[in-house]
């Protein structure tokens, strides 16, 4: 959780024009996807797939 939270921050670092350095102006147009995909990445680790894990046990099981 703290590894997505730590890059989101440091792109959007990147893309709001703070970075100067060699490599800088391309960095700025990876930052927004970056962003987005590890948004993205953590909200299907945290809720899509338990709850899909949750919804085949409970047919696994029988339950309803």
């Amino acid at each position: 959780m703290w590894t997505g939270v730590d890059n989101v921050y440091d792109t959007i670092t990147c893309s709001r024009n703070v970075s100067n350095g060699a490599g800088a102006d391309v960095m700025k147009r990876v930052a927004a996807p970056m962003v987005g995909g590890t948004f993205s990445a953590a909200l299907q680790a945290l809720l899509v797939i338990p709850t899909l894990y949750t919804l085949w046990q409970k047919r696994r099981l029988g339950l309803r």
